[in-house]
């Protein structure tokens, strides 16, 4: 009687305690099924995964990754959301979400993901400028640089001094208020961090020759 009991009692828990273990295993089928570029058969393995264990914030996540990749960006966004409900302490789910809504042109929302993921990792300067680009409307240098993305910028200069992203919008704000000197400064230690054959170390020499002598 005792080994009967025992045996359903095993049968009832070994699925409870597999599911995880399986659940692991199914994603990390995905990721290399991802990381060949099949993301539909990814999709339907994390789906799997999902059903089996339905509180994984990683599922989730890699779903929404196999979706923007695919650019359907609204699936993307509604599963990295998921990830981040499950899971709001890894800021790597943050920073896929504020990407996938830039995609989508949700610009605050964007900002507000990026920020959370800044929270938890404040050393990463990368963070902080998608934080800011995500806030521009567009990257023309017309465009009035928001006195929240200058702040941003500083923020990732300080931890990244040759940050390019940082150091651009940084000269080109001060180029927009007429501080030359400050712009010339930026982009000029910008110049010396570009390969001298790229379109962007051209672009920055073409900006400093338009504000020479001003």
């Amino acid at each position: 009687m005792a080994t009967a009991i025992f045996a359903i009692l095993l049968a009832v828990a070994f699925p409870v305690f597999s599911a995880p273990d399986s659940a692991s295993g199914l994603i990390a089928s995905a990721q290399r099924q991802f990381d060949s570029g099949n993301y539909t058969l990814a999709i339907a393995t994390l789906q799997s995964a999902v059903a089996g264990a339905p509180s994984n914030a990683g599922a989730y996540y890699w779903l929404g990754r196999c979706y923007y990749e695919l650019r359907d960006y609204d699936n993307a966004v509604a599963q990295l959301e998921k990830a981040v409900s499950l899971d709001g302490q890894n800021s790597v789910y943050h920073q896929w979400l504020g990407r996938a809504y830039g995609v989508l042109g949700e610009r605050d929302k964007a900002a507000d993901a990026y920020e959370h993921a800044a929270s938890l990792k404040p050393d990463d300067a990368a963070i902080l400028v998608a934080e800011g680009e995500a806030l521009l409307p567009d990257h023309r240098p017309q465009t009035a640089v928001p006195e929240r993305v200058v702040t941003l910028m500083k923020r990732a200069e300080t931890l990244d001094p040759k940050q390019p992203a940082a150091l651009w919008y940084l000269g080109l704000a001060a180029a927009q208020q007429r501080r030359f000197e400050e712009a010339t400064g930026y982009w000029q230690r910008l110049s010396t961090a570009l390969p001298a054959d790229s379109d962007q170390h051209k672009a920055v020499m073409a900006a400093l020759e338009a504000i020479k002598g001003k």
